[in-house]
């Protein structure tokens, strides 16, 4: 035993610059009886954790253009999906896509002047996020008909 700490204590710096092979941690962990299951799932619990407020956040908060590019896409996307639908089905999943996109006057200028931009915004985040969550919904839909 103490050849063995004298010949690392000899050469300590061969064993410190020279790199473990791939997965030698791994092969480490198993030996030892760690059970790396409960730490992955911690680890992607964690992730999902920090990413999701992120993800939230650059979908949600980029003005009305980009909720008005999303809607457009998900109105794009139903319509595909209706075009091959019997008539019936068809004329009421397009209704009810013409409920959630079309607006007469658009929200941001009905909102009053005297609002700060942090209300306008979190009133405008919250309209167009439903009408989002609706076209979701509506699009799950039209997939489950088809």
């Amino acid at each position: 035993m103490d050849s063995l700490k004298n010949f690392i204590d000899n050469n300590r710096e061969a064993f410190e610059d020279n790199r473990l092979p791939l997965g030698h941690k791994m092969r480490f962990y198993v030996r030892g009886g760690v059970d790396m299951k409960k730490y992955l799932i911690a680890a992607a619990i964690l992730l999902f954790g920090i990413v999701s407020p992120m993800l939230y956040n650059s979908y949600f908060n980029n003005g009305p253009e980009k909720y008005k590019k999303v809607l457009k896409e998900r109105e794009g996307q139903i319509t595909v999906l209706a075009s091959s639908m019997d008539e019936r089905d068809k004329k009421n999943i397009l209704m009810i896509l013409d409920q959630l996109v079309k607006e007469t006057i658009p929200l941001e200028e009905q909102l009053p002047e005297t609002l700060s931009s942090e209300t306008k915004n979190e009133i405008i985040t919250n309209y167009y996020k439903t009408k989002i969550e609706g076209a979701d919904k509506l699009l799950a839909y039209a997939e489950s008909i088809e």
